[in-house]
C-alpha cells in the first residue's frame, strides 16, 4: 500500500507540474502575442515607430523567459523564434511592409503552434 501511496503522490507532482507549465507558458505566449498584434495594428495606422517598439518590447519579454523555456520547450522551436524576433524587428526598421506583415503573422502562428502544443490535447498525445 505504501508503494502505491508513493507513486501516485510522484504521479500528482508530475501532474501539477505540466500543468502548470502549460499554463504558464500559454500566458506569456498570449502576452507577447498581445504584443504583436497591437505592433501589427500600429504598423496599418502608420505609427512605424510604436510598431517597433512594440516589437522590441515583445521580443524582451519572450527573452525574459528564455531559461524557463529552454526546460520545457524544444530548443529548435525557441530558436526559431528568436530567429523570427530578430527578423522581425529588422523589418520594423525597414520599409517593406509586407515583409513585416507576413513575418509577423508567421511569429504569431508559431507561438500558436506552442500554445497549443503545451496541452494535453488528442492530438498532442496521439
Amino acid at each position: 500500500m505504501k508503494h502505491i501511496c508513493v507513486s501516485l503522490g510522484i504521479f500528482l507532482l508530475i501532474l501539477a507540474f505540466c500543468l502548470f507549465s502549460a499554463n504558464f507558458t500559454s500566458d506569456r505566449v498570449q502576452e507577447t502575442s498581445a504584443m504583436l498584434k497591437a505592433a501589427l495594428d500600429a504598423r496599418r495606422a502608420g505609427d512605424e515607430l510604436s510598431s517597433l517598439r512594440l516589437v522590441r518590447t515583445a521580443s524582451a519579454h519572450w527573452k525574459k523567459y528564455e531559461a524557463y523555456f529552454g526546460t520545457v520547450l524544444r530548443h529548435a522551436e525557441i530558436d526559431d523564434i528568436l530567429g523570427e524576433f530578430a527578423r522581425l524587428e529588422a523589418f520594423a526598421r525597414g520599409e517593406d511592409q509586407d515583409e513585416f506583415y507576413s513575418t509577423c503573422a508567421a511569429l504569431l502562428t508559431q507561438l500558436e503552434h506552442i500554445e497549443q502544443m503545451e496541452w494535453p490535447f488528442a492530438h498532442n498525445i496521439l
